[in-house]
């Protein structure tokens, strides 16, 4: 395995709640895990921390980012500025095959057996949802966005009760798209974005630091260690 590669499922990890935020990388453990040697996995670390994802300490290695609240606004901020504008793009190129992906990512969201699982299918939603806007500069920004605040919105999803809006949302969307209405789908994503921003503000608001990290935690118990899951 590469660099990238090891980037990637590291990146895989952090969304899927497997390692949670400011837990510190073992890299000896994370590089057994991905069955690579230490120098690529530090080149995929500091490609990690070149983009936030990851924090770097001196004497201290590398630590999953921990965002406070006015950083989860922010990122809630820059999304909301982002993806609603793709509506119209998205509406106006997607073809067929694209809206029945769509559709089977909806289902299976639904279907999901696990947290984890739920947590990956969303994401892949959500990037498979903007491809067709074409618009490749954004939706990589997108998907650093999507890496950033996923942790924080499973606690939304998972902790707070959200799941059924979040999929109602989705099947929304997807009827904007079929029915090509560019209004209806960036009127449904503002909606989505909103309503988990103000959930999860509110909720780390209310919520000490040390209760902030035991509700990631507890959202996956099996993530205590600090290995990457494996594809």
């Amino acid at each position: 395995m590469k660099a990238d590669a090891a980037a990637l499922e590291i990146r895989r990890a952090i969304r899927q709640g497997v390692l949670t935020p400011g837990e510190e990388l073992n890299q000896e453990q994370v590089a057994a895990k991905l069955g690579i040697s230490r120098i690529p996995l530090r080149e995929a670390l500091q490609s990690l921390a070149a983009v936030g994802i990851v924090t770097a300490s001196p004497g201290r290695g590398f630590a999953v980012t921990r965002l406070d609240a006015d950083e989860v606004d922010e990122l809630y901020g820059l999304r909301l500025l982002v993806e609603p504008p793709l509506a119209a793009p998205v509406v106006a190129a997607i073809r067929p095959a694209q809206i029945d992906r769509l559709h089977d990512f909806d289902q299976r969201i639904r279907l999901a057996a696990s947290q984890e699982e739920w947590a990956q299918l969303n994401y892949l939603f959500h990037l498979e949802l903007y491809k067709p806007s074409g618009q490749t500069h954004t939706l990589r920004f997108v998907r650093q966005l999507l890496d950033l605040v996923t942790p924080y919105s499973n606690i939304y999803v998972h902790g707070m009760g959200g799941q059924s809006r979040a999929e109602g949302e989705h099947s929304e969307m997807v009827a904007a798209i079929e029915a090509g209405d560019a209004g209806a789908l960036e009127h449904q994503i503002h909606l989505h974005l909103r309503g988990a921003r103000e959930a999860i503000l509110r909720h780390m608001k209310m919520t000490t630091e040390a209760d902030l990290v035991s509700r990631l935690v507890g959202l996956h118990p099996e993530s205590r260690g600090n290995e990457p899951e494996e594809a």
